[in-house]
Parts: structure tokens; sequence; C-alpha cells
């Protein structure tokens, strides 16, 4: 792409390969969603912001009511440093990142497609280098979802969408300073083990 500075979304329907080079310098995109993607050449996104679009094939993920909930990365993915999760796996909506999902993953940067509409308990928990968050989509999320992870109120970025999210969802997060001010903020119960 020739001139690219005033692209920052990038909707790739139908496509099933980036090339090398691709969006080159495309230093403004943030968010990239694609419903076909089978392969991505390693340097299609050189020397841009963006997350490395992941392939439906690097993720465990399993199917309900019609959706898609990801699990984490599949067996032997080793996470990139920006990661940007699909919108659509197998023709359905990626409406969910499951409990505990990410857990400790060393990425620096996550975008969640527009699709995903709750991020689970634990999602992201521990995830230390965890620094930039683009969540334009999701609704609700979970107890301990962010925890411990070094996002701060400037590299957070969510839309109007967001209805509701657990008091201690940014536990540990001391740059978190001016949380979402939402109508649906709701507190958690923990139920003991056993």
């Amino acid at each position: 792409i020739k001139d690219c500075s005033g692209l920052k979304k990038v909707y790739l329907y139908g496509v099933k390969t980036i090339e090398d080079y691709a969006f080159q310098n495309c230093s403004n995109i943030m968010y990239i969603e694609a419903d076909d993607l089978v392969d991505r050449a390693e340097y299609a996104f050189d020397g841009t912001y963006v997350m490395k679009p992941m392939l439906p094939s690097e993720l465990k993920y399993s199917k309900y009511n019609g959706g898609i909930i990801v699990e984490g990365f599949a067996d032997g993915v080793v996470a990139p440093q920006k990661v940007s999760l699909p919108g659509v796996i197998e023709g359905m909506p990626v409406e969910e990142i499951g409990k505990e999902a990410f857990l400790g993953s060393s990425f620096s940067a996550i975008s969640l497609s527009e699709n995903t509409k709750r991020v689970g308990a634990g999602a992201f928990k521990n995830c230390k280098s965890l620094y930039n968050v683009y969540i334009l989509g999701v609704e609700e999320i979970a107890e301990e979802a962010f925890a411990y992870c070094s996002v701060n109120d400037s590299n957070f970025v969510y839309s109007d969408s967001l209805e509701q999210y657990a008091s201690n969802a940014f536990d540990g997060c001391s740059n978190m300073l001016l949380l979402p001010t939402l109508a649906n903020w709701f507190t958690y119960e923990k139920v003991a083990d056993g």
C-alpha cells in the first residue's frame, strides 16, 4: 500500500494470505480483522505498530451457541510480542476470551475483534508485559481479567459498548488510575474451593 497514513482499521474479509511488506510503514493501523486468513508472511506488517493477526490454527478454541470462545494459544505456539485475535473462526464470531486463556503470557499488546463481547476471568492475568489493550467491542470484563498487567489509562482503548467490569478486573495495575466509569460496575464474590 503506497499511502496508508490515514489507515487505522483494516478488515480483510475473504483474504487468505498477507504477503511480505503488504502494510509496510502503515504506522497508524491499530486494528486488523480477518475472517479467512490462513497464512501471514513474517514481514507483512514491517515498520508498523500493528499487532500480529493470529491464525485460527495458532489458537485453542471451542464452539459454544454459534460462537467461538478462545482458550489460549495452540500447543507449541510462542506468543508474539503484539497480538491481534481473529473476529471469526470457522465462519462463527469469536465472542469470548475464556477463563485464564492467556494467563501469564509474554505479549506486550493485545487487540480483540469487535465481535468479542466478553473477557473471561483471569484471561490476561499476570501478563506482566501487557501494556497496550485495544478492545472496541467488549461489553463485559470478568474478575481479574487484566490483573497484574502493565496496562495504563492511556493505553487501554475501549468503546461505549463496555457495559460492566468486575471491581477487581484491574487489580495490581498500579498505572490504571482512571478506570472506566460505568453504570454497571459490579463486585464479585470469591467462591471457596471444594
